[in-house]
């Protein structure tokens, strides 16, 4: 980040910052991300950690953003566009989430950055266990000039959830809340986003990496692909969710996604008043609770490495 910061809103704090360029700023051809590592300022604030690339014809509008914000960077809740599910205009690169490890991408792959782009981190600060204190997180690349098979990180989860016209509610006092969602491969969620790829949609692609993520009241986790012929992959499966513990996990075998095929993924979560988290050095009363950015909301979300095949 290009200086400290202090989280200025409580408890849940979004704000994204345009990292210097670095050795992006010389870029005369495509290079590729290879490696992917997080590095927390200050682990009793940071939430998590969400780096987007951004394409050099869209640099000068999140360039705008910042400057239209005083103080360090931008808000930003809900996306690097300044507002909630406004993503489009940079691409997931990586995350940081409690647990997280690094991440290398398959041998042979890699995600393109092209001259002139520029990296954006969206920062989650929440201070509902810690006071306010500065925060300089840092992000580390490893770059490769060229590599087979061109991929990227594709988030999943299902829409409605996220724009609430399919709302994803956990009553209050609930012990065990499952919610599912099947997303098509040729459905408008992978289409955009593969097609940022220049994947068509009768074109296999590959899964090598798969995470989860919840918030606090997360329980249980699955995902899965469900192949045309009704066979199934899993692709990971938390069976003891702690949100302490998270980050992707690399596949032995990468798992093909064909144009008649779907992902499954599945959420449960644990609303009973024994399970509630500590606010303000008290334990919460249950209450009804839906999809949303704050960390005592809730999500359901998956995350995939996906390359051409």
């Amino acid at each position: 980040m290009p200086e400290p910061y202090v989280p200025a809103i409580e408890p849940d704090d979004y704000r994204c910052f345009l990292l210097d360029a670095g050795d992006l700023a010389n870029l005369d051809d495509t290079r590729y991300v290879t490696g992917f590592e997080v590095f927390p300022g200050d682990r009793a604030v940071v939430h998590h950690v969400i780096a987007y690339l951004v394409a050099a014809e869209q640099v000068a509008a999140f360039e705008a953003l910042d400057a239209g914000d005083p103080g360090p960077g931008y808000t930003c809740f809900g996306g690097p566009n300044g507002m909630e599910g406004s993503g489009s205009g940079a691409g997931w690169l990586g995350s940081w989430v409690p647990g997280s490890t690094p991440w290398a991408a398959p041998e042979g792959s890699g995600i393109a950055i092209d001259p002139g782009a520029r990296l954006v981190v969206q920062m989650h600060y929440n201070t509902s266990s810690s006071a306010p204190v500065a925060d300089r997180t840092s992000v580390g690349l490893r770059l490769e000039d060229t590599v087979e098979r061109p991929g990227m990180m594709v988030p999943l989860t299902d829409i409605g959830w996220v724009s609430g016209s399919s709302p994803m509610t956990i009553p209050a006092g609930d012990p065990a809340v499952v919610h599912s969602t099947t997303i098509e491969r040729d459905g408008p969620l992978l289409s955009f986003l593969l097609g940022r790829l220049g994947v068509g949609d009768s074109e296999v692609v590959e899964i090598s990496t798969a995470g989860l993520h919840l918030h606090t009241l997360g329980r249980k986790a699955r995902l899965a692909v469900r192949h045309a012929d009704a066979s199934e992959s899993c692709l990971l499966q938390i069976d003891d969710y702690d949100f302490a513990w998270q980050g992707g996990y690399a596949l032995r075998e990468a798992v093909r996604l064909g144009p008649d095929d779907a992902l499954e993924l599945s959420c449960e979560w644990d609303n009973s008043a024994e399970n509630q988290p500590i606010v303000d050095g008290a334990v919460r009363e249950p209450q009804d609770v839906t999809w949303g950015e704050g960390t005592f909301d809730e999500m359901c979300l998956g995350v995939v490495y996906v390359s051409r095949g």
